[in-house]
């Protein structure tokens, strides 16, 4: 025995006010970084009561990044679908990637250089989604916004012409920083290797010798591709080593 769930909704239009726009990609970024995890049946939980159907336009039960490429084609009257990946977060070699060092050097007191590397691995991504967490007993990161572009100065991207970032800080969760990266127009351009995000961290006074710099699983990290599909991935994680500085005394001869 079972059942068949018939939902409401028109693909796309994630935030089911009836049309097909730019709204329904915040929307979608939204209701991934919600806290209500990843399946279309429980969009309307957590903290904003995205569209069921709306919300999962290719259609392959994960609502996460290849929903913002798909719901971007719809927009402009093209179609997508299929499924590349049912579960974002199972892990693919051969695919894309995102990494940070095994290892950051810096010291107690002092400036942690974090990079974020993407590797295509022949992939046309053109939307990520992920989140980076850290230990805020070890590190802290300047919230300042002196270019008022609504993103802390200490996160600096390295990203294609044309692609719009999304940074998601909650205060609930302090020491977790959320990520959305996609290209909002049609042809959709795709990422290519480099470091995409450097973070600035200050090594807190106090802090121990190792601090891990993990990706988080609420969102899945998640990788879209230009025809609206998700693409399975791979992710790594590292630590920011801190231990105490040591001077030398000057040698003179």
């Amino acid at each position: 025995d079972g059942m068949v769930a018939v939902l409401p909704g028109v693909r796309g239009d994630c935030n089911a006010d009836s049309a097909l726009n730019a709204g329904d990609i915040s929307a979608i970024v939204l209701e991934i970084f919600d806290g209500d995890g990843y399946l279309p049946i429980d969009t309307p939980l957590g903290t904003y009561p995205g569209n069921a159907v709306g919300c999962n336009p290719n259609q392959d039960t994960v609502v996460d990044a290849g929903d913002i490429s798909c719901t971007i084609i719809l927009i402009f009257g093209g179609s997508c679908g299929g499924v590349q990946a049912t579960r974002s977060n199972t892990l693919s070699m051969d695919g894309p990637a995102l990494s940070v060092p095994a290892t950051v050097d810096s010291y107690r007191g002092g400036m942690a250089y974090v990079p974020l590397s993407f590797e295509s691995n022949g992939r046309t991504v053109s939307s990520l989604v992920f989140s980076i967490e850290y230990d805020t007993n070890q590190l802290l990161l300047n919230d300042a916004d002196i270019d008022g572009d609504g993103i802390a100065d200490a996160i600096h991207f390295n990203l294609p012409a044309g692609f719009v970032k999304t940074v998601v800080f909650d205060a609930a969760q302090p020491g977790k920083i959320g990520f959305a990266i996609y290209n909002p127009l049609q042809p959709q351009a795709f990422l290519v290797d480099s470091d995409i995000i450097t973070i600035q961290f200050q090594a807190l006074p106090t802090a121990n010798l190792l601090g891990d710099m993990l990706f988080g699983n609420d969102p899945l990290v998640s990788f879209g591709s230009v025809g609206g599909q998700s693409i399975l991935g791979d992710h790594s994680n590292g630590v920011v080593t801190t231990p105490t500085k040591i001077f030398l005394p000057a040698i003179t001869r």
